[in-house]
């Protein structure tokens, strides 16, 4: 649990869909990505190869 920490969309797409080609993960990702900008537009920031959450806006309690 890391907070504010930057993360590679790659690596992300590779964690998440490891069975997938890289290519296929990434889409994946862009669209969960882009599904997520819009419940949480202030929680995330994602730049074209990186993601980032702001745990000031989420409410963790694993961080307590």
């Amino acid at each position: 649990m890391n907070p504010h920490k930057i993360h590679s969309r790659e690596l992300l797409a590779a964690h998440f869909w490891e069975d997938a080609s890289p290519q296929r993960g990434k889409a994946n990702l862009r669209q969960v990505l882009h599904n997520l900008q819009k419940l949480f537009p202030e929680g995330i920031e994602i730049s074209r190869q990186t993601v980032t959450v702001n745990a000031d806006f989420f409410e963790v309690d694993a961080l307590h």
